[in-house]
């Protein structure tokens, strides 16, 4: 969840009705935290990043006070401007637009940087995943390049004198705060003048927004170009709602020919799976066609047109959301269920919150990561060869194209993610892993720190297996991704039930880890039939 600072006068221009927030905002499915003064804070799901600024909800509540219906229809004008795209390993997705004319006084600046930092923090994964540049156009000369850094050196933001990219990673707070993203290659965006942007770390001080700034260029970097192009959308329309007008810009040698891409998506439509998961076995598709345009979508048939920048609309179900909040829960009937049952946790959970208990006792922090992952962080990564996965169908992106087999590479992807904090790191993890055959349950824990070992690692079995009532033992043990003679097979009754050991120095590096790892994973069925 983000909390949001929204400036209430401000949303009320911009509605340009009179309305009570919390009803309009708890409709919207968020929560309205409470009042500072002349600003609402307002905590929005993180499935809903357009809602992150006064422009985004100003946009939602029109719909719902009828006063703008239906998908909003955006008319690009040509920029003039190209960009052209050389080879970036570590982002390899890049996107511009433009929106001219618009009036932003010190109010909608901070509003702007307020949306680019939420955006930042949330679906940009801390700038990892996708970074936000936006510039004063009228300070860029010409044609646009992104490319690695070479002797390149600039004016960053709140510094005075020029600095390598390197430098920057140094001296600058915010090179220090995220230049552990990058690795060797240090991109740059470029115009005739010289570097505009260092993403995701500082943009140049040449191109700075002021309260003079009419025109803007905007620039998205990341590792994924759906959730870039996606964040160029939420930004430039957000703009195009203070009255500007957008642009595209060409891009040569790009993943699109040009961007930004704001014609709606189009997603399928069932009106009858609609009245199905609603319980309305008699709405009406007119009630139900006016509630999706209350929600600024355009229903059309067996189609729904759904708003570029929406992130969180895939297919027919999130549409029936959509219809609910569109109709208010005043339209859902409540009706008291036609049986009671008493409820208790299924031996298997006693088993997790065991196991939870024992970890966080023993020091360790639980993480949850995502059960989608691919198969060169699953495999090659880990050094292991490539065995049997449950594939989807249709992924979104190239890392989210398998169900992981296991949850030892998410853990050490998650001390990646990590690895510029204080250590020592110690993290479990409590999670599904999938293969043709079935689904199992899983609990895997990693510790990183200089001095990190095998000894270490049997300590935490051993204060775990305490924890449990079992008497367990071990043996020499094999795996890929650890140390040959570090690795410690674990039994209970004689029955393998985990493996403990030192990772390899080689997915050490894989996972730009710095200081070595102990890490162990088990099988929490198999400890469930010894408990």
């Amino acid at each position: 969840m983000a909390v949001v600072r929204i400036h209430v006068p401000t949303l009320r221009e911009m509605v340009g009705a009179e309305f009570e927030l919390p009803p309009l905002v708890e409709r919207l499915g968020e929560e309205l935290k409470g009042y500072e003064g002349d600003y609402a804070l307002i905590d929005v799901n993180p499935d809903r990043p357009d809602l992150y600024s006064v422009e985004g909800l100003a946009r939602a509540i029109k719909g719902l006070l009828e006063i703008e219906l239906g998908c909003p229809k955006y008319r690009l004008g040509d920029s003039g401007i190209l960009a052209k795209v050389r080879g970036v390993r570590s982002r390899p997705y890049v996107l511009f637009s433009v929106v001219k004319g618009v009036r932003l006084d010190d109010a909608g600046i901070r509003s702007l940087m307020e949306l680019q930092e939420k955006l930042h923090a949330t679906y940009g994964r801390r700038r990892r995943k996708v970074a936000i540049g936006i510039h004063d156009l009228d300070r860029v000369e010409g044609r646009l390049m992104y490319r690695p850094a070479k002797k390149d050196k600039f004016v960053p933001l709140g510094m005075r004198r020029r600095l390598s990219t390197s430098e920057i990673l140094r001296e600058h707070p915010k090179g220090r705060e995220y230049g552990h993203i990058l690795g060797e290659e240090h991109p740059v965006i470029l115009d005739e003048k010289g570097v505009i942007s260092f993403p995701p770390i500082i943009n140049s001080a040449r191109t700075a927004v002021t309260e003079d700034t009419r025109n803007f260029l905007i620039d998205v970097t990341g590792t994924d170009l759906r959730a870039v192009s996606k964040t160029l959308n939420i930004v430039t329309t957000a703009l195009v709602e203070r009255g500007g007008s957008p642009e595209f810009v060409t891009l040569k040698g790009g993943a699109m020919p040009r961007s930004p891409d704001l014609e709606p998506e189009t997603v399928r439509f069932d009106r009858d799976l609609v009245r199905s998961l609603l319980g309305l076995p008699n709405l009406k598709g007119k009630a139900i066609n006016i509630a999706l345009f209350r929600m600024r979508i355009t229903p059309k048939g067996a189609d729904a047109f759904v708003p570029a920048y929406r992130t969180d609309i895939f297919g027919p179900v999130d549409l029936v959301e959509e219809v609910e909040k569109g109709l208010g829960l005043g339209a859902l009937e409540p009706r008291l269920p036609k049986g009671y049952t008493i409820g208790r946790p299924l031996p298997w959970r006693r088993l997790v919150r065991k196991i939870r208990i024992s970890m966080i006792g023993m020091g360790f922090l639980e993480v949850t990561t995502l059960t989608l992952t691919s198969p060169r962080r699953e495999f090659d990564l880990m050094l292991e060869p490539r065995g049997e996965a449950v594939v989807l169908e249709n992924p979104i992106t190239e890392e989210h194209t398998i169900l992981r087999t296991g949850l030892l590479p998410s853990i050490l992807a998650v001390l990646s993610s990590n690895r510029g904090r204080e250590m020592p790191i110690r993290v479990f993890e409590v999670g599904d892993a999938a293969t043709p055959e079935g689904t199992r349950k899983l609990l895997a824990f990693a510790v990183m720190h200089p001095r990190a070992g095998l000894a270490e690692g049997l300590s935490v079995v051993s204060g775990l297996m305490a924890s449990l009532g079992l008497e367990w033992g071990r043996r020499a043990g094999r795996r890929p991704s650890m140390i040959a003679g570090r690795v410690a097979e674990i039994l209970v009754d004689g029955e393998g039930v985990g493996v403990v050991g030192e990772i390899h120095p080689q997915v050490l590096e894989n996972f730009e880890l710095e200081a070595p790892v102990v890490a162990g994973e088990f099988d929490v069925s198999k400890l469930l039939e010894k408990s």
